[in-house]
């Protein structure tokens, strides 16, 4: 196993909450929040508004939270997430003929 310096090992509350509640418990609840974020978008898609947006921050934060634990869990960090996300960002403008 490699050594991870990451949200894991910095923030010992992610540890905590991690091992406090499982997880099984941990995917049900972010199931949840992302649910909520979800119904966020759509609240502020049909109706933009200074509070709306503010509640697609905090449901948006709500899934953070729990993607870090579920993180810690399961064994990935944000390098990990990183990686795919550069990947995904790469075949996207290869698709649009901005990156070879």
């Amino acid at each position: 196993m490699r050594d991870r310096v990451d949200w894991q090992q910095v923030d010992w509350r992610v540890e905590r909450m991690a091992r406090q509640y499982g997880l099984d418990h941990q995917l049900r609840k972010l199931q949840e929040e992302t649910a909520e974020l979800s119904e966020a978008i759509a609240v502020h898609l049909r109706s933009p508004t200074p509070v709306s947006r503010r509640e697609i921050i905090g449901e948006a934060a709500d899934v953070h939270f729990l993607l870090r634990q579920i993180g810690f869990l399961l064994n990935f960090d944000s390098a990990d997430i990183d990686g795919i996300v550069d990947y995904k960002y790469r075949r996207q403008l290869m698709r649009e003929g901005i990156y070879e």
